[in-house]
């Protein structure tokens, strides 16, 4: 019990600073109603039948810009590029709600499959390419879905459907494990989900929750 505990205090302190934006790292987030943003007013309901997908690489969640921090040549850090994205989604029901997932489009032109799999409430998917995106905003691409209820819809870290599914981005930044992947938990922590209807301030321990379900 006490090395859990250890181990949740230090998990807690690392999500504070984060969420305080006192170590900027990239955002993740899911757009609800088309406005390329992630805020209080991205609820799910019954009609809507897609979400949007965004990273940004190149900046916080506060708009402070972000370097990579992993380099070979700390004096030349490598740009914070795309080549490759992978995600996993889960919901969550409010009272009766419930989420189906439907087919996920690219919008990056990145056209090899790299995994996907989808069981139970867990959705997990992503792309590849051969180049490499300039670091900043990019909107992934576009997943249907059909909802009844008002489901919570929020990024995972890892998922039992496949012991390799994760949360990242291909980069030309080494990213800590030092093999250009830049992963959610440990490279980031800031993966904004949808909305609920009552929805309660963003707080580390709510971030520690959704991302470690």
């Amino acid at each position: 019990m006490k090395s859990s505990s250890l181990s949740l205090a230090a998990a807690l302190a690392l999500c504070l600073c984060a969420v305080a934006g006192t170590v900027p790292a990239q955002t993740l987030f899911i757009d609800v109603n088309g406005d390329g943003r992630s805020d209080a007013s991205d609820v799910l309901h019954p009609g809507i039948t897609s979400v949007d997908l965004y990273l940004d690489t190149h900046h916080a969640s506060d708009g402070s810009p972000v370097v990579c921090a992993w380099n070979e040549h700390p004096e030349s850090p490598e740009p914070l590029t795309i080549n490759s994205y992978t995600f996993i989604l889960g919901w969550e029901p409010a009272g009766t709600g419930s989420l189906t997932y439907g087919l996920w489009t690219d919008n990056l032109g990145f056209r090899i499959s790299v995994g996907g799999a989808q069981k139970g409430r867990d959705f997990w998917t992503g792309r590849a390419a051969p180049f490499y995106l300039a670091p900043g905003k990019h909107r992934l691409g576009t997943l249907g879905i059909t909802v009844t209820g008002t489901p919570v819809l929020q990024f995972l870290a890892s998922t039992p459907i496949d012991d390799t599914a994760m949360t990242s981005f291909g980069s030309a930044c080494l990213g800590q494990d030092y093999d250009n992947t830049i992963r959610l938990g440990s490279d980031f922590l800031d993966a904004r989900g949808t909305s609920a209807v009552d929805d309660a301030p963003r707080t580390a321990w709510r971030t520690i929750r959704d991302i470690s379900r």
